[in-house]
């Protein structure tokens, strides 16, 4: 299968390496529009609801660039735990991911020109990748971002958080553990650094220079290839997870940003001293688009994103006052957005590109979600589109080649509905043409799941809090067998990583809401704030984990008001996106946003 996004041009990718000095260095994948003409083959238009086709093997480039990454992905995943069942299943884990990511094709085009009817110059989005991500795993994003007339470098981070990394040089680096506390965070200042480093060599390439240790692959001339293409005045930055953490601290202390998204961000991952937390140097404007199982309290009534410093970081981000005023704030503002029935891998590669194909396995792993994945990236996908045209000072040209548009008509409410009442009904999924052999299950699912109930036990939920050591029951660091040096004193193993984006095992995380008539947010503590009330159908759902004060000093203010929207008005707010610009975030955002994704996603929407 080949996915392919939505805009009107092609996608074009150059994997990026710079040795910058003896030992460090800078890697990543550039996407890129390309001609249309050179797409992987000519299709039927795809659905905006199931974005592939059935095309001639071998036509687009492999999800999965290198069997290395199925081997950190492996290493990732069973960090520090050994034994044969660990050894058995990782082994089959590394086999299966390079099987499906080789079979999985994406419609991008290695080393294709730059497309001749794109703008002169392109607006800029730096992406970072989430714990155990890499360059790649965002290709749905980032490759929609560059069929949209966006240039897009996706950071492969060299702070060992990464599943693998391909160092200039072509060395590779496996994941090398979370560490303690202050290991986090300390990741968290080279990854600001490597995003800064970034900007600095795409403004070197947009100028011309011939930067040493600088290479683009399939034969690019780096000095050339961008030579006054970058639009530096429109530069954003995103990132999912520990990568939104990244991007939050980012913009909050470098003004060339303009503008920043944070995919669910892991607030912990944020370094005490940063401005994110106290105040904005910038006046950088900030989405946060928090998953929804992030976003309600936990077994420990907490938020799993760290809801306390989600409060910080929304106070010091506010605008309030003007520059320089006492006590004012001087932030572009913030949108807190999530999308009903999220979940944190929503906005990964994994759900829709193997969500149908392997989903027993991806529950087991934790990578699940309830949502439709295929409609949670493109809900995704569109507030994203639409923040960055907001916030983004964009030239009528860049704007005219952008055909994003929001969801159509049709939705995948009706079938997400369908799966939770058979859910609640204890109903099985349907089996295979071997199913007699094992009733409502199928062969090889049962044999699967017999394998992993064997030879790895579900381990009890994670606490995903900061300090106070590891879990009741991990072991300490074991050495290595590269002479006996000791791997990192993690709080976590990535196992249980994976395990803290699941919805919490206790019933406290409480349902998934996917329409504001059936059910309501679960009331939060101090720091998750007050759940609103269910609207009616066709209104903005519950908008909790926003009561709480904002920081020192500030007033307590209503999570979010239901919105109501006529067909007349939903179709006024509709035409008039991709129109404006404006350098901070607005009240009337939140209106547009449920125009946009339609009020029946929505969880949680609301402006500081």
């Amino acid at each position: 299968m080949v996915w392919s996004p939505f805009g009107r041009f092609a996608v074009g990718i150059a994997e990026v390496e710079w040795l910058r000095t003896a030992g460090q260095g800078l890697s990543g994948r550039l996407y890129y529009p390309a001609p249309s003409e050179v797409k992987a083959a000519a299709a039927p238009p795809a659905s905006w609801l199931r974005p592939w086709t059935w095309r001639r093997p071998f036509q687009g480039v492999p999800w999965l660039w290198d069997v290395q990454y199925a081997r950190g992905l492996g290493k990732f995943l069973f960090f520090r735990l050994h034994g044969f069942g660990y050894d058995v299943l990782k082994q089959m884990l590394v086999a299966l991911n390079t099987t499906l990511g080789k079979a999985q094709r994406m419609d991008m085009v290695p080393g294709a020109p730059l497309a001749p009817d794109a703008p002169q110059q392109l607006p800029l989005v730096i992406f970072s990748h989430g714990l155990g991500g890499n360059r790649f795993l965002y290709s749905i994003i980032c490759s929609e971002l560059a069929s949209q007339g966006y240039l897009v470098l996706a950071v492969e981070h060299n702070d060992g958080s990464a599943s693998a990394v391909r160092l200039p040089g072509g060395e590779w680096r496996l994941y090398g553990g979370l560490g303690d506390e202050e290991a986090q965070v300390a990741k968290t200042r080279v990854r600001v650094r490597e995003m800064k480093a970034a900007l600095h060599l795409m403004q070197a390439l947009h100028r011309g220079d011939r930067v040493p240790g600088v290479e683009l692959s399939d034969g690019l001339d780096a000095p050339s290839f961008l030579r006054g293409r970058v639009d530096l005045r429109c530069v954003a930055a995103a990132g999912h997870s520990y990568g939104g953490a990244t991007t939050t601290a980012l913009i909050s202390e470098d003004p060339l940003f303009r503008c920043g998204v944070a995919l669910d961000p892991w607030w912990y991952a944020v370094y005490p001293e940063s401005p994110a937390l106290d105040r904005f140097q910038t006046r950088t404007p900030l989405l946060i688009v928090g998953s929804h199982d992030w976003n309600v309290p936990n077994a420990w009534n907490q938020l799993s994103c760290g809801g306390e410093r989600q409060q910080k970081v929304l106070a010091a981000a506010r605008q309030q006052g003007e520059k320089g005023q006492e006590g004012g704030r001087t932030g572009g503002g913030a949108m807190l957005l999530s999308i009903s029935g999220s979940s944190h891998n929503t906005f990964a590669d994994f759900l829709p590109l193997f969500g149908q194909k392997t989903g027993w396995l991806l529950e087991r792993l934790g990578l699940s979600a309830r949502l439709d994945p295929v409609l949670g990236i493109h809900l995704s996908c569109t507030a994203l589109l639409h923040f960055l045209s907001l916030h983004l000072p964009l030239t009528p040209e860049q704007r005219a080649v952008q055909t994003w548009e929001p969801a159509k008509g049709h939705s995948a409410l009706d079938a997400i509905k369908a799966r939770d009442a058979a859910d609640a009904a204890g109903a099985a999924p349907a089996g295979g043409p071997l199913s007699w052999l094992f009733p409502g299950r199928g062969l090889m699912l049962g044999l699967s799941d017999f394998l992993i109930d064997l030879l790895l036990p579900k381990r009890g939920t994670f606490r995903p809090v900061s300090g106070g050591g590891p879990p009741p029951g991990m072991d300490k660091a074991k050495p290595a067998a590269n002479g006996g040096a000791q791997e990192p004193d993690d709080v976590v193993t990535g196992a249980e990583a994976a395990e803290a984006a699941l919805p919490s095992a206790d019933p406290a995380s409480g349902p998934h809401p996917h329409a504001p008539s059936e059910a309501l947010a679960p009331e939060g503590n101090g720091a998750a704030g007050t759940a609103g009330t269910a609207g009616t159908a066709g209104t903005a759902g519950t908008a909790g984990a926003a009561g709480a004060a904002v920081g020192a000093g500030a007033t307590t203010e209503p999570a979010g008001l239901a919105v109501a929207l006529s067909p007349e008005r939903r179709a006024e707010l509709r035409a008039s996106v991709n129109s404006r610009y404006s350098a901070a975030v607005e009240a009337g955002e939140v209106e547009e946003m449920h125009a946009l994704l339609g009020s029946e996603h929505i969880f949680i929407c609301r402006t500081v």
